[in-house]
């Protein structure tokens, strides 16, 4: 999955219960939903779900001479 970011907005009340209908019968939240509708809305427009860009991860660089960092506890 990629990257995400808060963002809120307003919907008509109509729309928020219809999203917990949904919930109630389907088990999907409705910010998933949300973002399925949004996703396929941008398709629908031109703009591919692959095509929109991701930044690459950075990686960091090698260092020969590094010292490996202690283990991580597990709790």
């Amino acid at each position: 999955m990629s990257a995400m970011r808060f963002t809120g907005f307003r919907l008509p009340i109509d729309l928020i219960a219809a999203l917990h209908q949904i919930k109630a019968r389907d088990g999907i939240n409705t910010a998933e939903q949300v973002r399925r509708a949004v996703a396929a809305w941008v398709e629908s427009r031109g703009i591919k779900g692959e095509g929109r860009t991701r930044r690459a991860a950075r990686k960091r660089p090698t260092d020969p001479g590094a010292v490996e960092p202690p283990a991580r506890r597990q709790r």
